[in-house]
């Protein structure tokens, strides 16, 4: 696997990480606990997902790599990945003087925002470590 690639879902799982150790806090010592709950519920989930989603990446990498100008069938796990937020917001549903609905959904969208902070915050990096360059008029 590419270490951009290892090093970028590091820093997704270590931006999850720090947001739920927040939110832990919060339902700690904050009396908004529902809210806080539905969002270390949501948070969790959406880890779980970007994992997968990682996890199933490679192996559509390595798929390709593999079997070159085969036609293999090889998924993303979108179904899996929907049945973990469904799932998330079921046991939110069900418990809904434990998780607030809103915090779970919150989130549920947490990593996939870490991910394009990060995204963004790498390309500036790449940018300005180029300008330095000068590049060819052609």
């Amino acid at each position: 696997m590419n270490d951009n690639y290892v090093y970028r879902i590091k820093r997704v799982i270590q931006g999850t990480f720090f947001i739920l150790a927040a939110s832990f806090l919060g339902w700690g010592f904050t009396p908004a606990t529902e809210w806080f709950a539905g969002l270390i519920l949501g948070t969790f989930f959406a880890l779980l997902s970007v994992l997968f989603l990682a996890w199933k990446v490679h192996r559509v990498v390595q798929a390709a790599l593999q079997y070159k100008g085969q036609k293999r069938r090889v998924t993303l796990g979108t179904s899996s990945r929907f049945s973990l937020a469904i799932l998330a917001a079921i046991i939110a549903l069900q418990f809904p003087d434990t998780f607030s609905l809103s915090g779970m959904m919150i989130g549920l969208l947490l990593p996939t925002m870490i991910t394009y902070i990060d995204a963004i915050y790498m390309h500036t990096k790449m940018r300005k470590k180029e300008k330095g360059v000068k590049r060819c008029a052609y």
